[in-house]
């Protein structure tokens, strides 16, 4: 099997202005080639001994590998 060619990287963000921000700084560097953001995703998971319900956006990368 063919190794890809890019990788798809997944970054929770607190909000849509820090993914806008994230991806333009990862851009102007020519790291990714793509940055796509799914602006509300609900997320929910354990941190420090609590479940948290969270709203984030959601940051996807497609960088070259």
């Amino acid at each position: 099997m063919e190794q890809p060619d890019f990788a798809l990287i997944y970054i929770t963000c607190p909000s849509e202005e820090e993914a806008v921000r994230l991806a333009r700084l990862v851009l102007d560097r020519r790291l990714a080639a793509c940055a796509n953001i799914l602006p509300r995703i609900r997320s929910l998971y354990w941190w420090e001994g609590t479940l948290h319900d969270e709203t984030e956006s959601l940051l996807l990368l497609k960088a070259p590998y």
